[in-house]
């Protein structure tokens, strides 16, 4: 929402004041003459509204500028479109959140596959890696010159599985931005969630809780349980090939980031964990899938 005020065209300026937790803001007349049986009529533009660029934009005066979706703004607007298009038709913004997520999924898909394979090869070539880094530990140069011969045998390239991935980010953070701020969610109920625009809150507690406060928000642990089964299929593979101290510290990553994910999304709007949770649904059945295509093209 927003609160804005146009001031008349020959007006001196504004004023911005703080004091303490107080912060007054005004406009600047100055002085004008005021003739006997004569008066001044001053004109504003006074709005008190959602952050709705159509609506914005009846005015014609540039209010529509305030409505800003962060570096991928050209991006989130167009999501943003697309969830109205749907919603237009499934009259639901939690189907919406979810069928949009599908759409990126299936668009990104050819990434994600790109980079879950560059991944697989990094993986398989972990016990050489190791045999290397122990052999060569006293000459870092030269053992770095040794992996990139073996990255060159195996034609694999270190940045494969990330590149792809980074491609997929400026997506996921547009589509991040524009949930966060979307007007379109208030108030819009999605199963138990009456408000797709605050935390779930299945139910309250009868006083406040540490790090949970006083209501129960179920979405964001259900997230929770779905990024630890995530992570830990992701790195059971890895475990198995990698060194002793390698496989504690993904198993401790394995924990730490959901859980870290976990205690973020608590407070977060429920639409925005509702695409979360999504996400992880679906890149945790896409990576189940191609590892079993993997499995099946060796025999396994």
């Amino acid at each position: 929402f927003a609160v804005a005020l146009k001031p008349p065209r020959e007006c001196e300026g504004i004023f911005l004041q703080a004091d303490g937790k107080k912060i007054s803001t005004g406009i600047l007349n100055g002085p004008k003459i005021v003739r006997p049986n004569s008066y001044i009529t001053d004109s504003y533009v006074l709005y008190l509204g959602p952050l709705i660029k159509k609506r914005l934009a009846i005015f014609d005066i540039g209010l529509e500028g305030i409505v800003n979706y962060g570096f991928f703004g050209g991006i989130s607007t167009f999501l943003l479109s697309l969830l109205g298009r749907i919603n237009s038709v499934v009259h639901n913004w939690g189907v919406s959140i979810i069928l949009v997520t599908f759409l990126i999924n299936i668009i990104m898909f050819p990434l994600t596959r790109k980079s879950f394979m560059s991944m697989q090869k990094m993986q398989e070539l972990q016990p050489h890696m190791e045999k290397l880094k122990q052999l060569h530990k006293d000459n870092p140069q030269k053992m770095n010159k040794e992996l990139m011969q073996l990255y060159k045998q195996y034609n694999v390239n270190p940045f494969g599985g990330c590149l792809p991935m980074l491609l997929q980010l400026p997506i996921f953070f547009a589509f991040y931005q524009a949930l966060m701020r979307a007007i379109e969610l208030k108030n819009a109920s999605f199963l138990w969630i009456k408000d797709l625009s605050g935390p779930d809150a299945l139910f309250s507690f009868p006083q406040a809780i540490p790090l949970l406060g006083d209501k129960f928000n179920l979405l964001p642990l259900i997230t929770m349980l779905v990024m630890v089964v995530q992570q830990r299929f992701t790195t059971m593979h890895t475990a198995k090939q990698g060194s002793s101290e390698m496989a504690k510290q993904q198993k401790f990553m394995a924990l730490f980031f959901p859980l870290f994910f976990g205690f973020i999304l608590y407070g977060f709007p429920s639409g925005l964990v509702l695409y979360w949770l999504t996400n992880s649904l679906l890149m945790t059945s896409e990576q189940f899938i191609l590892r079993r295509q993997m499995n099946l093209a060796k025999g396994v």
